[in-house]
């Protein structure tokens, strides 16, 4: 491979990073959800079962949970394995 080429790939990977990290940072972060609807397909592919599939579904889901705030944020933890089972017995 020449060293332009190893430039190129570089450069287009950092763009795919910055282009994922800012699609995150608005859905989960910022809760822009109508620009958030630009960033991910309507046939998002979700590979957690538990999640409805589809953009729709990521988004719902993101609606449905408030980190930081009381019962929503037990669920999103047993979402994602962060409480212990004694935590989420209210």
């Amino acid at each position: 491979m020449t060293e332009s080429g190893t430039r190129a790939e570089d450069a287009f990977e950092e763009k795919n990073k910055r282009l994922v990290a800012d699609a995150y940072e608005t859905l989960f972060n910022r809760r822009n959800y109508s620009a958030a609807e630009t960033m991910w397909a309507d046939d998002y592919i979700q590979h957690s079962a538990h999640i409805p599939q589809g953009r729709d579904g990521l988004i719902g889901l993101v609606k449905l949970v408030v980190v930081g705030r009381g019962p929503r944020d037990r669920r999103l933890g047993r979402l994602l394995g962060r409480c212990r089972q004694s935590a989420l017995a209210r």
